[in-house]
């Protein structure tokens, strides 16, 4: 090897050691470079590709989530009400049936109890 083309003389050993360096390195660096594009290209973008699409799925799972629970309060809020609204005319119910028992009852005790003496003789 020469040291360069204008001169002949050889160059030192450790000229020659370290350009050998210097290309091993070089290449080595492209080597590097290039594992680093095939990796981007094959592996981060497909990932962030992948990545962006779940994100989407997890804010649409999200916000039906909380939907659901709106509308799960809404029907329980109803029931409630509707509930509350049954029992007291259920009581309304009961304080009427109870009110003409009680007026039947006076009201054929009344009858009855000269049908019992009757009865007896």
């Amino acid at each position: 090897m020469r040291c360069n083309d204008a001169d002949d003389r050889p160059c030192s050993a450790s000229l020659v050691t370290w350009t050998s360096i210097l290309n091993s390195a070089e290449i080595l660096s492209k080597e590097h470079e290039t594992l680093s594009s095939e990796l981007l290209n094959q592996v981060a973008e497909p990932l962030k590709d992948i990545s962006a699409k779940y994100e989407d799925f997890r804010k649409r799972h999200e916000a039906l989530a909380v939907k659901l629970q709106q509308e799960r309060d809404s029907v329980y809020s109803d029931l409630k009400k509707t509930k509350e609204k049954y029992d007291t005319q259920c009581k309304e119910v009961e304080a009427a049936r109870v009110k003409v028992e009680k007026s039947y009852d006076a009201s054929k005790v009344g009858f009855s109890l000269p049908r019992v003496a009757l009865s007896r003789n």
